[in-house]
């Protein structure tokens, strides 16, 4: 795995993601990550999210949701 981190494709995929959603007509996207995965949040946060809540889930690892918004 190691070999294909920093090549863009995350970013790549989160583009096309978002292109399918605007054609789609989603309204809203939410995504649910470690708390402590800074490079997913970062990077989610590069695309517009923003936090909106922290919670601990049923096996006790705090995570985080974010939510992005698509406007017309």
């Amino acid at each position: 795995i190691e070999d294909y981190r920093r090549l863009g494709i995350a970013s790549e995929c989160m583009r096309r993601q978002h292109a399918w959603c605007r054609v789609e007509g989603v309204v809203e996207l939410q995504t649910v990550t470690n708390i402590d995965n800074h490079v997913m949040l970062a990077l989610n946060e590069s695309f517009g999210y923003q936090r909106v809540e922290s919670f601990t889930n049923e096996l006790g690892v705090s995570k985080i949701r974010l939510s992005r918004y698509f406007h017309e």
